[in-house]
């Protein structure tokens, strides 16, 4: 039931009985572990924990037609026993780390995976509490802290001030959000570089003669009403076409969606990881949690209060070449002396063998967390997996 979700059929149960071999128990476990089912299983402890679902939530529930891919890629990352420390690394930056592997960018939909209302009044805002809850994911999923608690004041309990809240988000803002990129091989980014081009061509074309069947239709309208200097926007233009105008106006219109629409043949797309090209706006503290009210300027910075002096800035200061923030971010979770990240996943897999974990508030190391009932044993499982190359089978 631990690895697999499945009862044993008979069979299985008369096999393991009559094995009299003195590893009968190890190979039982191997087979199970072996099993695509312990990937299904374990990849829903994951997929809880990412908050994903195939659907946007809220009252229109729209549904996300790629979601599958990032589900898939979790259940294949855990039947294939890929390392803990690289398996949260793609999550947070796999388009970073290796852009022309649409697995790894894959990954990134954890990041993308939570909650959204599309129809809310303000974009902003719909980006702003996108983000907030973006960050606190991160935070209660990979240090067990509830970190969103400091969005809007500093945390009542725990040491987490609002400037680290908005610091860590700092990490994310450069991201676009709310749309399917492409998966991109080098070289399917050099025929999606051709084929953007030509579409731009087609739309531009289609602009223009949409643009020519206007201004002749205006200068008609002009000569008929005597007026050379009359103006008219389009909408108003377009009701004064007579029948022929007005059907070829249509027909390009048309013809113009269809072309802005148009993706390139056999090319996937998936809800991954996207930095902006363009000059991102600076990151703020947001007065009282306000999208309305930013307040001073802030940098993406690690969590001070578990900090083990590995800040961002001497990491960049070190580097031959500096690291974007969230690959920073991602190395800094995954190293094997942190402080937390790999106490809370330990205590994870132990609440799911044996129920409650050694914290029993597995997302919540905090004050207000329970305490650990085993402290010593919470310690040495953290330090024995990296020992054991970080594999959460072993």
């Amino acid at each position: 039931f631990d690895l697999n979700g499945l009862p044993p059929t008979p069979a299985q149960i008369d096999a393991f009985v009559n094995d009299s071999s003195a590893d009968a128990y190890e190979k039982l476990v191997d087979r199970l572990l072996a099993s695509p089912a312990y990937g299904e299983r374990w990849g829903q402890h994951w997929l809880d924990l990412a908050r994903f679902a195939e659907t946007d939530g809220f009252e229109h529930d729209h549904v996300r037609p790629q979601a599958w891919r990032y589900r898939d890629w979790v259940i294949d990352a855990l039947n294939r026993d890929m390392p803990y420390d690289e398996f949260v690394r793609l999550q947070l930056a796999g388009d970073e780390i290796a852009p022309g592997d649409p697995e790894s960018v894959i990954a990134t939909g954890f990041l993308l995976c939570g909650p959204d209302m599309p129809d809310i009044n303000s974009q902003a805002q719909r980006r702003h509490v996108f983000l907030n809850d973006m960050a606190a994911n991160v935070g209660s999923v990979f240090l067990g802290l509830n970190v969103g608690c400091a969005q809007c004041h500093h945390h009542k309990f725990d040491p987490v001030s609002q400037h680290d809240f908005y610091r860590l988000r700092a990490f994310f803002d450069r991201l676009e959000l709310f749309k399917d990129r492409p998966l991109l091989t080098p070289a399917l980014q050099v025929k999606l570089a051709a084929f953007e081009q030509q579409k731009s061509a087609q739309t531009a074309e289609f602009k223009s003669r949409i643009a020519d069947l206007r201004t002749q239709a205006l200068q008609r309208i002009r000569g008929e009403q005597k007026q050379p200097d009359l103006k008219l926007k389009n909408k108003d233009l377009d009701k004064a076409l007579n029948a022929q105008e007005a059907a070829e106006l249509k027909s390009l219109q048309k013809q113009l969606r269809d072309a802005e629409r148009r993706r390139m043949p056999g090319l996937a797309y998936g809800r991954v990881a996207h930095e902006s090209s363009q000059n991102a706006p600076d990151s703020h503290l947001y007065i009282r949690g306000d999208f309305r009210r930013p307040g001073p300027a802030l940098s993406p910075q690690f969590l001070r209060v578990v900090d083990t002096g590995h800040d961002l800035e001497r990491q960049q200061d070190r580097a031959p070449e500096p690291e974007s923030p969230r690959t920073a971010l991602a190395k800094w979770l995954t190293r094997a002396d942190h402080p937390l990240s790999t106490r809370v996943i330990v205590n994870r897999v132990w609440q799911h063998h044996f129920v409650y974990g050694l914290v029993r508030t597995p997302s919540d190391f905090g004050v207000m967390g329970d305490t650990r009932t085993h402290p010593q044993l919470l310690d040495w499982l953290a330090t024995e997996l990296p020992r054991r190359h970080r594999s959460l089978k072993q």
